[in-house]
């Protein structure tokens, strides 16, 4: 649900009734996007409620699935019972532990004097001297362990939704305890710049969710369950939800990437070191297109959010018992910035230039050099993604008693947030011809070729890349995203012209910064205003007629 205090949707689930009484007292962690969040239960709890943390749609669609799939499990296990960890369980759990906080602070561990004390306050915890620094009965000492030790294990234990009796619990928080001095140890270490292998990982046993059994039976045994058949009705469900065919595209090839590397197409046989697997795989693995190694932004964000998706709507659908891609992640570094996200004057110019003289090759599709002509003088001019340009068609080119502008609309494609806007155009494109350019165009797709079905995809995508390679053989620098700077240069030249905010977010389609600037409209002649007090790029025309 919407928030009028936030930007951020809260997620809001009520507790079943009969789960309410065992849950009382006790805190829930639970896992949105890469943050752990404790949510303690009251007497007076009747509903589970936790921020997305995000804006942006999907990923609040994503996570808000990913917390209802966590807390299902979490009831299922409350139903169940607690059950007794082996030893072995209970070492897997308490290693997942001791990764977490490894890499959590690893790449920036601070001063060895941190971990010293870290280490000194699980000791004060095993006596059972802290919180406070009193007497050492057995009491003092469960309870200094479960304050100290607790939250990591309920972190493990929701991740994995389970329900465990009193004595697994207190073996695993002092394994856990013990394995806290090591990965302090470690940490100590790092801060002192010794980043040599870890070799207590390698003694953590992969996670196993049930004690062995001697025979089980056939009629326990999950059916199979096809990959591809569970993909297909993800995507007829978030079809009918607006999810775009972008979307579908990426996780379509995230599940067919990962079914390649199983050798096998049944989920219910996938486990997380199958995905692990997967994820290390795709690591190493070089792009054939580009000759590069496939970057962690891309595995994290395409491939392993893909597969947790897909794997979660399973499990809200009960076509599998658990989502095997939960808690699996890339730790992404802080990239270093080196220059401005906008492009420079010069930058600007070759590119624009290069637009302008641009002659289509022999064999060349006329909707791809069309848009090697136009779109990058439309995002000069209106700040828009790329993608929003691409999709555009013939009606979404209109004209109002001002003059003319353009409609970005989800009725044409893509776009981010689902909201249609108008946005005015800069007369310096009219002066060069658009308008006929449009009207001339012999179909309703201005820049890409539909398929034979109608569905405009796969060419979104490739102009799109198109597009990037085309900046690209003027504008090598790595540091600048090609399509994507465009629009972070029209909102520096707004400003730098006195382009109020209000009106710069109206036309780039960015979210409001506050609550008040979200009522109302900015209307278009207010846009136009905006618009034309833009320079415009005259003299690069002018160094190319």
């Amino acid at each position: 649900m919407r928030r009028p205090e936030s930007r951020f949707p809260l997620f809001r689930k009520r507790i079943p009734q009969d789960v309410l009484p065992k849950l009382q007292g006790r805190t829930l962690t639970i896992q949105v996007g890469d943050t752990s969040v404790p949510c303690r239960i009251t007497e007076k709890t009747r509903e589970i409620k936790v921020s997305l943390r995000t804006a942006e749609p999907g990923e609040a669609k994503e996570r808000q699935a990913d917390i209802s799939a966590q807390l299902e499990r979490q009831w299922r296990a409350i139903r169940n019972g607690p059950q007794r960890l082996t030893q072995k369980q209970v070492v897997s759990l308490a290693g997942e532990i001791y990764g977490l906080v490894v890499d959590r602070y690893e790449d920036d561990p601070e001063t060895p004097e941190r971990w010293d004390a870290v280490i000194e306050g699980n000791r004060l915890a095993k006596e059972g001297r802290w919180p406070i620094h009193i007497g050492s009965t057995d009491a003092q000492i469960r309870n200094a362990y479960e304050h100290t030790f607790g939250p990591l294990a309920d972190l493990v234990l929701s991740r994995r939704g389970l329900e465990i009796d009193d004595d697994s619990r207190d073996r695993l928080l002092r394994r856990t305890g013990d394995l806290l001095d090591r990965a302090a140890e470690r940490l100590k270490r790092n801060a002192e710049g010794d980043y040599s292998p870890d070799e207590v990982r390698k003694g953590f046993p992969s996670w196993t969710s049930a004690a062995p059994k001697r025979a089980a039976p056939a009629a326990n045994t999950q059916a199979r369950v096809s990959l591809q058949k569970l993909l297909d009705d993800w995507w007829t469900e978030a079809k009918a939800l607006g999810l775009s065919g972008a979307t579908r595209e990426s996780y379509s090839h995230a599940v067919g990437k990962f079914r390649k590397h199983l050798k096998h197409d049944d989920a219910a046989r996938v486990t997380p070191e199958d995905v692990i697997a997967f994820k290390d795989a795709r690591l190493k693995e070089v792009n054939p297109r580009t000759g590069k190694v496939v970057s962690p932004k891309t595995v994290k964000d395409s491939d392993l959010a893909g597969l947790k998706t897909v794997f979660g709507w399973g499990v809200r659908n009960r076509r599998i018992e658990t989502n095997p891609a939960e808690g699996v992640t890339v730790k992404l570094p802080r990239a270093a910035r080196k220059r401005s996200k906008s492009f420079s004057d010069e930058e600007a110019r070759l590119i624009l230039d290069l637009s302008l003289a641009y002659r289509p090759g022999r064999r060349e599709r006329p909707t791809l050099a069309a848009a090697k002509r136009w779109v990058p003088w439309l995002c000069a001019y209106t700040g828009a993604r790329v993608g929003e340009m691409v999709q555009l068609r013939k009606q979404d080119v209109r004209r109002d008693a001002g003059g003319w502008y353009i409609r970005i609309t989800p009725d044409a494609g893509w776009v981010k947030d689902k909201d249609m806007r108008d946005v005015p155009l800069h007369p310096h494109l009219i002066e060069q011809g658009f308008i006929e350019f449009v009207e001339g165009a012999p179909d309703d797709r201005l820049f890409v070729t539909p398929d034979k079905v109608g569905d405009i995809t796969a060419s979104w995508r490739t102009t799109k890349t198109r597009l990037a390679e085309f900046a690209r053989k003027v504008v090598p620098d790595p540091d600048v995203q090609p399509n994507h700077a465009w629009r972070h240069r029209f909102v520096t030249e707004g400003r730098r012209v006195g382009v109020p905010e209000r009106v710069l977010h109206e036309i780039t389609g960015h979210a409001p910064s506050n609550v008040g600037e979200a009522y109302g409209e900015v209307p278009m002649s207010t846009m136009r205003e905006g618009v034309e007090r833009f320079p415009g790029y005259w003299q690069y025309y002018s160094v190319s007629a």
